[in-house]
């Protein structure tokens, strides 16, 4: 039940990327360069979803657990956060 709920919120979530990234592309980056930005973020979400797997078989086969992968994406998660902090200007409000 636990493992069907939290795959459930993490599909959810996943849904919510794929509906807001584009509006949120445009406000940020403007729609001249639209095309470029957005190809862009899916070439890095698709990157990581090729990556991740395999990182986390090698974590695996080194570890002989998965539980070792999640400091790694906490790590990850932490850096693209403050990438985008600090180097993403808020869109120019009207």
């Amino acid at each position: 039940a636990v493992f069907i709920a939290a795959f459930s919120i993490l599909w959810a979530c996943y849904g919510g990327w794929v509906t807001i990234s584009s509006a949120s592309i445009a406000k940020f980056f403007g729609t001249v360069h639209y095309a470029r930005c957005y190809g862009v973020a899916y070439l890095a979400s698709g990157t990581a979803a090729l990556a991740g797997p395999q990182l986390a078989g090698l974590i695996d086969a080194m570890t002989d657990s998965y539980i070792d992968f999640f400091p790694v994406l906490a790590s990850f998660a932490v850096a693209g956060f403050l990438i985008s902090h600090f180097t993403l200007k808020p869109p120019a409000s009207n």
